[in-house]
């Protein structure tokens, strides 16, 4: 079995990830609590996906990338759905 390319799989992440989190938080919560909730959810699912890909060898730094990146990803493609991709085009 051959080793899951990181960028890859933080991009597949991403993008499923604002389906998971829209159907697991609470419509009532605060827009704060929503943020949080969201920037913990890619948190775990960053430190997962550094140990699934050989990342999570104490180096911080890869850590940290693996988080960032899912998480811009994830707010990325929320944005597009939230707002609708029609407004984005000029």
């Amino acid at each position: 079995m051959g080793t899951i390319e990181p960028v890859w799989l933080n991009t597949l992440l991403g993008v499923i990830l604002p389906f998971i989190i829209q159907w697991l938080k609470n419509n009532n919560w605060k827009r704060e609590w929503k943020f949080l909730f969201a920037l913990i959810i890619s948190i775990v699912v960053g430190i997962v996906s550094a140990y699934f890909t050989n990342n999570l060898l104490f180096d911080v730094e890869k850590i940290m990338g693996t988080i960032t990146y899912i998480f811009a990803v994830s707010q990325i493609i929320y944005n597009l759905f939230k707002d609708g991709i029609e407004k984005l085009s000029p």
